[in-house]
């Protein structure tokens, strides 16, 4: 049974793997191809930040007291939708609202999908279960994507084909879920009636707090970089170039992500897992400030994919984790929102600010000193990651 709706799941987390790198990859450069300056970027990305993640918390608690797959085929109708709109507007501004609508759509997804396996698997299984799911995704859909960079150059707007698959890739997924849920091996959710508390009830626990805390921080220093990436990446590669560069990032994921568990039982604890995984991420503002060809973005993005494959899924197990050790393993979706919308709120921040930071500050230094200086931040914050506690699971 397990291995079934394993290869279900796998189809489906493929799909949306699909369209997720399409919108994540080639949105804000969309924006930028249509004139968007550093600021209208930075608004766009903390938009992104704050609707696909600080509502997360709204969705995942949905999720818990209304089945998953209802928001889940929620999510991937808004996503599908989204898409399919985003090629045939040219207006940053028209941009910027629809890429927020995918956003919602996103966020809807997220916490849904990471419940529904938690749901799905033992406690002994769900770490392997997440990383199995995660590098398979990872792979086979880094295959179809850079199918899709690659053909992408051969219309006169690459854009419009890029987006269109997103759309269909969405459509795969929502179909998937539809189809999925009515078998009898989609797992039984015991419902939850809604409970009162507000989205921070989870931070009332404090090892869950302090994990936030050093996550959010992180999150801050990390985005202050996004707003400098469209312009960086434009100049200096086209978009197939773009699709290469992002497949071997997501081959990188992909290996990490299948062995994450192995690796965090290997260091032997959560926290150096989190900090190596993240203090190697101050070198990508570096190589962008100094790189010259498209292929130094190549080889520093093989670097951070591999690292996010590790800290992806390791983040969702200490979660899970968590919830077990409190003896509320019906709080998953909760507490993956509530952490989510932290994260947004944080990454809205410092993508806003240092997108309308860098436009004010271009007037007198360049994108080299921008990235440099956001290589700083992230350098100081992840060693917030070896303050954070342990979760006691039995």
């Amino acid at each position: 049974m397990a291995l079934t709706l394993l290869r279900k799941y796998n189809i489906v987390s493929t799909f949306q793997n699909v369209g997720e790198r399409i919108l994540f990859t080639f949105a804000s450069l969309w924006a930028d191809h249509n004139g968007a300056s550093a600021s209208q970027v930075g608004i766009m990305l903390s938009l992104q930040n704050i609707l696909a993640f600080a509502s997360q918390n709204v969705f995942g608690r949905l999720s818990d007291s209304r089945g998953r797959a209802k928001i889940l085929l929620l999510g991937f109708g808004i996503s599908a939708l989204s898409s399919f709109v985003l090629f045939q507007v040219y207006s940053p501004l028209m941009i910027i609202l629809i890429f927020s609508l995918y956003n919602i759509g996103f966020s809807a997804v997220q916490p849904s999908w990471n419940a529904l396996i938690g749901d799905s698997f033992s406690v002994e299984e769900r770490a392997q279960m997440l990383g199995k799911i995660g590098a398979f995704a990872s792979l086979a859909g880094g295959v179809f994507y850079l199918m899709t960079g690659s053909l992408s150059d051969r219309f006169a707007n690459p854009y419009v084909f890029l987006f269109g698959v997103a759309a269909l890739s969405f459509s795969g997924a929502f179909v998937s879920i539809l189809l999925i849920s009515r078998t009898r091996e989609f797992p039984d959710q015991e419902l939850q009636v809604a409970k009162t508390q507000n989205i921070f009830e989870p931070l009332r626990v404090r090892s869950f707090r302090r994990f936030v805390a050093a996550d959010a921080l992180f999150a801050f220093s990390m985005s202050t970089t996004w707003p400098l990436f469209p312009r960086a990446t434009n100049n200096l590669a086209n978009s197939q170039q773009v699709a290469f560069i992002w497949f071997t990032a997501f081959l990188g994921f992909s290996a990490t992500a299948r062995y994450s568990e192995r690796i965090r039982r290997f260091l032997g604890r959560y926290r150096m897992t989190f900090f190596l995984s993240r203090v190697s991420l101050f070198l990508v503002p570096v190589v962008f400030a100094f790189a010259t060809d498209w292929t130094h973005l190549l080889l520093i993005r093989i670097l951070a994919g591999t690292t996010f494959g590790l800290y992806s899924i390791t983040q969702k197990n200490y979660i899970l984790d968590t919830c077990n050790a409190l003896s509320r393993p019906q709080d998953k979706g909760w507490f993956l929102g509530t952490h989510a919308f932290v994260w947004g709120v944080m990454t809205f921040l410092g993508s806003l600010g240092f997108g309308l930071f860098a436009d004010f500050a271009l007037f007198y230094v360049g994108y080299k000193e921008l990235f440099l200086s956001t290589a700083v931040l992230r350098l100081i914050f992840s060693f917030a990651f070896l303050t954070i506690p342990e979760p006691r699971v039995n």
